[in-house]
């Protein structure tokens, strides 16, 4: 009975152990499946006429690093792994067809169109140039002046005068204006008012007093006393008026720019250097790779100024 029993544990056991060995083998084949790239399978055949090299690639003078590329046997088709060309953001195309070799995908040279390829054998050197439309677009963005954060509250006062005094043959008139302006908390109070003496007034006159509160992170100022109206458009008339003015004022914005700008593009066929000038100065120089590329934030331009751009290798 116990060496029955010791058989059957002993059977059990091994049981255990193949179907541990079944399921392992099945993972590994489904995991190997997945991870199969989408791509026609290079054929036997066709590894007779290609040979294979591991190269320094250079696309369009660019220093990609080490690829593992396969050579056509007449010595001009080249078949390129995929994830480089995607790293050097050359544009492939949909129908370009795609080879599966080792479980790495490869595309041919000859479906990216317009392609001279350069091959030092003895350094294991291979040079790709492309059309510079064969990549994909770069943008180049020119930094701009940061808007304004803020305002200090550090208490200040300045006090502004004018004097004025006129005489003639049996007139004479003395004038006297002061402006007043002084920081509480995060605005300012200015206070004006003038004295006029001659041979028919001898008075005291207010002229302006209000409390401007500007807020540059809202693009908005507060304005409470007296202040005057700004018309919409030039048909307008402005109106002087007491009490509450809240409204935009970009102003206390003066690096916003609210007009459309310019938009400037072009190509360079190599990695390039990109100068821009406005008004015959020069306000960027930045590196663009091989490509389209595009300014999406020139500078503004006013009046008769112009904006060049020289693409310099």
């Amino acid at each position: 009975m116990r060496s029955t029993a010791i058989h059957d544990t002993l059977s059990k056991g091994s049981f255990s152990w193949i179907y541990l060995i079944i399921l392992i083998i099945k993972l590994t084949y489904y995991s190997a499946a997945f991870a199969q790239p989408q791509g026609k399978q290079m054929p036997d055949r066709d590894t007779r006429i290609w040979k294979p090299f591991l190269v320094d690639l250079k696309i369009n003078q660019q220093d990609v690093g080490s690829a593992f590329v396969w050579q056509h046997e007449d010595g001009k088709d080249w078949l390129l792994p995929v994830d480089v060309l995607q790293r050097s953001r050359v544009r492939i195309p949909s129908t370009a067809p795609r080879v599966v070799q080792e479980r790495i995908e490869y595309v041919s040279t000859a479906s990216l169109g317009k392609v001279d390829t350069h091959f030092l054998e003895k350094n294991q050197i291979l040079s790709i140039d492309l059309a510079s439309n064969a990549f994909e677009a770069s943008s180049i963005k020119i930094p701009i002046n940061s808007l304004a954060g803020i305002p200090s509250m550090a208490a200040g006062t300045v006090i502004n005068y004018d004097l004025s005094f006129t005489s003639g043959i049996g007139r004479s008139t003395e004038f006297f204006s002061t402006e007043l302006s002084t920081g509480i908390g995060a605005g300012v109070f200015v206070a004006s008012q003038a004295y006029l003496h001659d041979g028919k007034n001898d008075r005291f006159i207010r002229l302006d007093t209000n409390y401007t509160l500007d807020r540059p992170e809202k693009l908005t100022t507060l304005r409470l006393g007296d202040a005057i109206s700004r018309p919409a458009t030039t048909l307008g008339r402005p109106v002087r008026f007491a009490g509450i003015q809240y409204g935009s004022n970009f102003r206390v914005q003066p690096g916003l720019i609210t007009a459309p700008l310019a938009s400037l593009s072009g190509q360079a066929a190599v990695p390039s250097m990109v100068d821009l000038y406005i008004n015959n100065v020069l306000q960027s120089s930045q590196a663009v790779p091989p490509g389209p590329f595009s300014v999406t934030t020139p500078p503004m331009i006013a009046g008769d100024g112009g904006a060049v751009g020289f693409v310099k290798v």
